[in-house]
Order: structure tokens, then sequence, then C-alpha cells
């Protein structure tokens, strides 16, 4: 229980879909939670540095950090849950490409991170 409960402490963070989502999968005591974390690279640029970049490196290395943003949240919820979660959700990585422009044409003064953020919630309910 401690193991979930501190796993639960370092998962709040991530996001609102995502935390909500933990707490509907399974009631864990989260109140006390730091509200800040650790976001480094790309995650810090904003998604209107990701629709209008010229450089042709840029998108593949934004893709790259959100897959890998996506690929860790859903290892970290599937521990700290004991559920698959996204396992039969995400076909292909163009499926989180599509939902995270979608994200990010729609808030383009939204950070690459909480994009890929709010990424995973719509991810969570297909």
């Amino acid at each position: 229980m401690k193991r979930l409960l501190l796993c639960a402490t370092l998962l709040l963070p991530l996001s609102a879909p995502v935390a909500a989502h933990a707490a509907d999968v399974q009631q864990v005591d989260i109140q006390h939670a730091e509200t800040q974390h650790l976001v480094v690279g790309i995650g810090l640029k904003h998604c209107k540095f990701h629709l209008n970049s010229k450089d042709p490196m840029a998108k593949p290395l934004v893709y790259s950090w959100v897959q890998g943003a996506i690929t860790g949240i859903d290892n970290a919820m599937a521990a700290a849950t004991g559920k698959e979660l996204l396992i039969n959700k995400v076909t292909s990585s163009d499926v989180i490409i599509s939902v995270f422009d979608s994200v990010c044409r729609s808030n383009p003064t939204m950070t690459i991170e909480a994009a890929a953020n709010e990424t995973y919630g719509k991810l969570l309910k297909r």
C-alpha cells in the first residue's frame, strides 16, 4: 500500500485528466502530493513552436519527446493502478501524433508537456 501511495503521489502532477483517471481506477489518498515536477527538453516549449517551426528537425524531435512522455505516463499509471490503460487503445504512434496535433492546434500557447498530458487523457477516453 505504501508503494501505491508513493506512485500516486508522484503521478498526481502529470495532469488533471490523468490524476482524475487514477482516482477513478483506484481510490488513493493523494491530497498531500507535491504540485511541481521536473520537465526538461523540448517539452518546455509551446505548441506554437511545434506548429510554426521551419526547422525540419523540430517536428520529429517534438513527436519523439511526446511519444516518450506518453510511454512514461502510461507505464507509471499501469504500475500504480495494476491495469493496462493504453495498451489496447493506441495501435500506432500515428494515433498519438494525431491526437497531440489536434490538442496543439486547439491550444497553441499550451506547453508541449501539458499538451502531451492532455493527449494522454484523451487517449484514455478512446
